[in-house]
């Protein structure tokens, strides 16, 4: 049943809070999540072991989710595995790609609990008509219904959700990609000052190193990690950098660098009182 089934997701290399996002969702599913850092370690996984459904970030170094996902459709052992892209890009090129590529579906962050258990009883039903791995009865799917249930009722209610470009920290919008999950939400800023505190040096290095790409990666990255937790200015402002670093290349002291050290200096000062008032 759906207790011994395997769920695989991958995440971006180092900079994981988006897979640790998904991961304490899922925590009282009983689903097993299998993380893998980019499409060669995915490839591997599917060797070794069975899975229900795929989790397959666009983004990722060595081999991205599109090549991935080619290599997974060319086989025919691997052909029916539901693969669902998990991304923080919404555009319409980048989602018909991947349908077009062969993925079945996709979750855009800042991650809506609803839609991820949703997506897991769609594509994890689907599969087992054909597998003994799933009963509909089980614990795990209960879990994950009542996962959705509470997503559902979250939605329903009024939250302060103000998505202004200025908003540093709205706690209303983490909790939401949390469920309500208060714990979860304080865990995940706590392990955002742990990882990203010292990001801008790693970028300020990546802009001296005339090194575009990794920069432009690291504020995709930061993009979708932020949104997640409620840090809206700093998401904004990463996905400005993240276009602009496409197109040109970018100094440390250009404005966007300016505005980007600042919206991070303020996110962590933000979640640092807030932690401490906790």
């Amino acid at each position: 049943d759906l207790v011994r089934s395997r769920g695989l997701g991958d995440v971006y290399k180092r900079q994981d809070l988006n897979q640790d996002i998904v991961k304490e969702i899922l925590t009282d599913t009983q689903v097993t999540l299998d993380i893998a850092e980019n499409g060669e370690e995915v490839l591997a996984l599917l060797e070794q072991y069975s899975y229900d459904a795929i989790f397959m970030d666009i983004q990722m170094p060595i081999m991205d989710g599109m090549e991935a996902t080619r290599r997974i459709r060319a086989s025919d052992k691997w052909n029916d595995i539901p693969i669902i892209a998990l991304t923080a890009s919404a555009s319409r090129n980048d989602i018909e790609d991947g349908l077009a590529t062969g993925m079945n579906d996709y979750l855009t962050k800042p991650l809506v609990p609803e839609k991820l258990f949703s997506v897991l009883i769609k594509y994890c039903s689907t599969t087992a008509e054909n597998s003994n791995n799933f009963d509909s009865n089980s614990s795990a799917q209960e879990c994950i219904e009542k996962g959705l249930s509470e997503a559902i009722l979250l939605e329903s209610k009024e939250l302060d959700t103000d998505h202004s470009n200025e908003v540093i920290l709205d706690l209303s919008a983490g909790l939401k990609v949390c469920n309500g999950n208060q714990i979860l939400l304080d865990k995940l800023l706590t392990r955002f000052i742990e990882k990203y505190s010292q990001l801008d040096e790693t970028f300020i290095e990546s802009l001296k190193s005339g090194d575009m790409v990794e920069a432009s990666n690291m504020m995709h990255n930061l993009k979708g990690v932020t949104a997640n937790i409620g840090a809206l200015a700093l998401s904004y402002c990463a996905a400005i950098l993240e276009e602009a670093l496409l197109h040109t290349a970018i100094g440390k002291n250009h404005k966007l660098t300016k505005k980007f050290q600042y919206n991070l200096e303020k996110t962590i000062e933000t979640i640092r009182a807030h932690l401490n008032n906790q």
